[in-house]
């Protein structure tokens, strides 16, 4: 792709005079820094000449996009926008939630509930949310809550009918070595006897 560009932007210098054509030539400059930055070579900063304030995003681990993304609070009833921002892809979720929370408090409006996906599961937003005596409807991240590994005892193999089964087992003293138990997170089988 760079090569491509390079090769369009010597045509354009060919056809056409830098003192005729100012803003051609500002544009030309500009896409001649942009192809020279090691960001742009990696894929990281400016990823469009055309549009520069756009950043790579992530919407999952494995999917990306090349754009912008947007943060709004909005009434749950009536479907009402009460503030909206704008950011590039590289934007991470909730970074503005507070200044979205006072823009709406100023409006007039009492917040009773918050609502967001896993995204918004932090503890700074949970924080804010408490202060302003709202609830959350916050689903857990896997990313923010860690299991307790300590809770957890090590694998062990347990007979039964002639089959073994390996199992991790929640830890408790009382703990009773049956399969049914309620405490088996997993079950594996291993080997035939």
């Amino acid at each position: 792709m760079k090569n491509y560009l390079e090769a369009e932007i010597n045509k354009v210098e060919n056809i056409t005079n830098p003192q005729e054509h100012t803003k051609t030539h500002k544009v030309v400059e500009n896409a001649k820094e942009i192809l020279q930055d090691p960001k742009f070579i990696e894929q990281r900063g400016v990823g469009s000449i055309v549009d520069q304030d756009a950043r790579v995003g992530h919407k999952s681990k494995t999917e990306h996009f090349f754009g912008y993304k947007n943060e709004y609070i909005i009434t749950t009833d009536e479907r009402f926008i009460t503030d909206i921002t704008v950011a590039n892809g590289a934007y991470v979720d909730g970074t503005r939630f507070d200044e979205l929370i006072e823009l709406t408090k100023k409006a007039g409006l009492k917040l009773q509930e918050v609502y967001g996906d896993k995204a918004y599961f932090r503890k700074p937003i949970l924080d804010k949310t408490k202060e302003i005596q709202a609830k959350a409807y916050i689903p857990v991240s896997e990313m923010a809550y860690k299991i307790d590994e300590a809770m957890y005892s090590k694998m062990r193999t347990i007979p039964r009918g002639g089959w073994f089964f390996r199992e991790q087992a929640l830890f408790q003293p009382d703990f009773v070595d049956t399969i049914n138990s309620r405490h088996v997170e997993t079950v594996a089988l291993l080997t035939r006897v």
